[in-house]
């Protein structure tokens, strides 16, 4: 019993160091060589994936992944390659009942941290059994050579989650 206290703790504590360190990031999503700061590339890509996941369209949201491209809920095994990508946002979304059209991904802090990598803070949020339910989140996104997204990890304290998807 003391030992899921101290992973409690620990796990909250690494949580809030990923969220601190999205935060610190705001202002790097911006294209630095750009005389007129224009968002960089995979800043849009991102913002671009945040949007069809909340429109909940699997089979555009799959095409901005690269064929052997990951989902990693840090807290639970990866999903990888398209196929497998869609048919677990299906059976998830579906499983749980989230009401269609409800989701949205409201992005608080977002950042390109490095050539091909992109942080986002976020508060997810959407309707189950006639219930708002909202859970915060860090994405971190790595993009492949030809701009897809190549790794996608989800960042979230899991307890929080499940408390929410409680009935």
């Amino acid at each position: 019993m003391k030992n899921k206290g101290i992973f409690r703790i620990v796990r909250t504590a690494v949580f809030c160091v990923v969220m601190a360190s999205a935060v610190s990031i705001t202002s790097c999503g911006f294209a630095a060589d750009s005389d007129n700061m224009e968002e960089a590339k995979e800043v849009q890509l991102v913002r671009q994936a945040l949007k069809t996941y909340e429109l909940m369209d699997w089979d555009k949201w799959v095409m901005l992944f690269a064929e052997d491209g990951m989902l990693h809920s840090v807290m639970r095994d990866p999903f990888v390659g398209r196929e497998a990508l869609k048919a677990r946002m299906i059976e998830f979304h579906d499983g749980i009942g989230i009401e269609h059209g409800s989701m949205t991904l409201d992005i608080r802090n977002i950042g390109k941290v490095a050539d091909n990598v992109v942080m986002v803070e976020r508060m997810d949020a959407w309707y189950q059994n006639g219930t708002k339910r909202q859970v915060p989140a860090v994405g971190v996104f790595v993009f492949d050579e030809n701009g897809l997204i190549k790794v996608w990890r989800e960042y979230y304290d899991l307890a929080t989650l499940r408390e929410q998807m409680k009935p």
